[in-house]
């Protein structure tokens, strides 16, 4: 059981790391192209949004497992002058079946979805047009956040009303500009342990079973000492 029921769970992507998912996608395609992406785990569906204003040739589909943010998403969407080319499915994107996109964006997601890495892998490379990119943030092995996980492990133990009390006083603190709402959809993850992290296993899954070969990484930057600290890679699928 993980300690998140992500049907049942609203997540909201901060001004922040949009900007930085966005500069990324920027890097990566023209904005006179048109093309089709996907926000794997799009939450409320904000980073969709800034995409669909960025490249107004881009179509682009969100999937989330929550039906609370996928309902969000679409009262957001209502009032968007991109309406058109926008659409939020909430289901399973292990079970989801598409064309293939031309970009997946998937922002502290992967790490999420527990099947072995080989599936997660051929999954994406199916959803991927020969020379796709697949952007992902996603936690690392090192010892930091070794050290994080092991917290996570001892936290189980003591999870309660007190401690969720207490976190959420703390995220105010690091995080005055973010609403309640935002600190406290973040508490559950106290306790989340990966599925995936960032290395050479991965990498070497990710090549094999996707045809997906890394072309960019660089850190993302921390935002609280209680969060796995991650990175940015870029893959490629490479042609048959």
């Amino acid at each position: 059981m993980t300690a998140v029921d992500f049907r049942k769970h609203v997540f909201t992507a901060p001004p922040g790391r949009r900007r930085l998912l966005l500069a990324a996608i920027e890097s990566l395609m023209a904005k006179d192209r048109p093309f089709r992406i996907l926000d794997l785990g799009c939450g409320t569906g904000a980073q969709l949004l800034d995409i669909a204003a960025s490249f107004p040739l881009a179509t682009c589909v969100g999937i989330d497992l929550s039906g609370g943010s996928i309902a969000q998403a679409r009262e957001a969407v209502a009032d968007s002058d991109d309406q058109v080319r926008l659409s939020y499915v909430q289901g399973d994107y292990l079970s989801f079946e598409t064309d293939p996109f031309d970009v997946i964006l998937a922002d502290s997601v992967l790490q999420n979805i527990s099947v072995p890495t080989a599936v997660l892998a051929s999954k994406i490379g199916n959803d991927l047009n020969p020379d796709g990119f697949l952007v992902a943030s996603i936690p690392y092995d090192g010892l930091y956040n070794r050290l994080v996980w092991n917290g996570r492990r001892t936290l189980r133990l003591l999870r309660g009303p007190l401690l969720e009390r207490m976190a959420l006083a703390i995220g105010r603190l690091l995080h005055p500009s973010w609403s309640t709402n935002m600190i406290r959809e973040r508490v559950p993850y106290l306790y989340l342990l990966p599925a995936h992290v960032d290395g050479w296993e991965l990498r070497d899954a990710f090549r094999s079973a996707g045809q997906l070969v890394v072309v960019q990484e660089r850190p993302v930057p921390h935002a609280s000492p209680a969060q796995p600290r991650h990175r940015l890679v870029v893959f490629r699928k490479q042609p048959a």
